[in-house]
């Protein structure tokens, strides 16, 4: 079973529950404060033409 089945499960049953995922992209959207420091610690060629992370090339 993954993750997403399990959630969707334990959510019928009335848990409540935190995606991660979505938080951790919330955090890095333009504007933000680990946005910035990710672009003061790394530079801005970690964000794309729009202000956003690159993850593919963070993940590099």
């Amino acid at each position: 079973m993954g993750k997403s089945t399990a959630s969707h499960l334990l959510e019928e049953m009335g848990v409540q529950s935190v995606d991660s995922d979505d938080l951790a992209r919330q955090v890095v959207e333009p504007g933000q404060a680990a946005l910035e420091e990710i672009k003061t610690e790394f530079g801005a060629g970690f964000l794309n033409q729009l202000g956003h992370l690159n993850r593919s090339k963070m993940a590099s």
